[in-house]
This record gives structure tokens, C-alpha cells and sequence, in this order.
């Protein structure tokens, strides 16, 4: 699980996870961030410490912010979620609780799949 780095959402922390995973022996020619903003703390952070690493490092991420069309370092793909169907499901689920008087609490959570789209930048 080298590979795999959790992070709290802070750029110190982003930096921290970036450090561990260039020091692997093999680092990653690819990274996926769960979140837009992770995404671009971790591009500044190659670009600092690592800048003859940043065109070998491809970035993916959830989201697709508009400023990405500014920048000149940015993701090669963003997977643009649907908030409004994320945010429709999820009010469905909550009224189906609400009305549900004698729910089992200890039933197998339900999975929900909403579509996405990928974007190439």
C-alpha cells in the first residue's frame, strides 16, 4: 500500500504524502487525487521540489474546476462529477430513513451509481 497515501485536505499534509511517495525507489509516473484541490497543491509541490519530475508525473482527479483552463500545470484528465444527481440520491436516501419507523439499522449499506464524466484538459 506504498502507493496508496491518505491525506486531511491541508497542503502540509498533500506535501508530506507527495515527499513519501518521490522517495520510492520506482516513483509514480501518475497520480490520482480525490479532490481538485489536492491535485493542485500536489502539482506546486513537484514543481518546487521536484521540477525536473513535473512533465514525467500525470495528474488526475475528481472535479474539473474552471480555472484549470487558466493554468499551465494541470491535471491531463478531471472526472467531472454530477452534484446534482449526488445531492438528489442522497436527499431520496435520507426521506427513505426519515419514513421508515421500524428501519433495521444493522442492514448492508446501499450502493448508489451516478454518472460521471471524464474530461481531457
Amino acid at each position: 500500500m506504498e502507493l496508496v497515501k491518505v491525506v486531511d485536505f491541508t497542503k502540509r499534509d498533500t506535501e508530506r504524502a507527495m515527499q513519501e511517495l518521490m522517495e520510492l525507489k520506482a516513483a509514480p509516473t501518475a497520480i490520482f487525487t480525490f479532490k481538485n484541490y489536492i491535485t493542485l497543491d500536489a502539482i506546486e509541490f513537484i514543481k518546487c521540489k521536484y521540477p525536473d519530475k513535473l512533465d514525467l508525473i500525470d495528474f488526475t482527479d475528481f472535479g474539473n474546476l474552471p480555472l484549470f483552463d487558466y493554468l499551465e500545470n494541470k491535471p491531463v484528465a478531471s472526472i467531472e462529477e454530477n452534484f446534482y444527481e449526488v445531492g438528489k440520491q442522497g436527499a431520496i436516501l435520507l426521506f427513505q430513513i426519515i419514513n421508515e419507523v421500524n428501519r433495521n439499522l444493522n442492514e448492508d449499506p446501499k450502493n448508489i451509481k451516478i454518472p460521471c464524466k471524464l474530461i481531457i484538459h
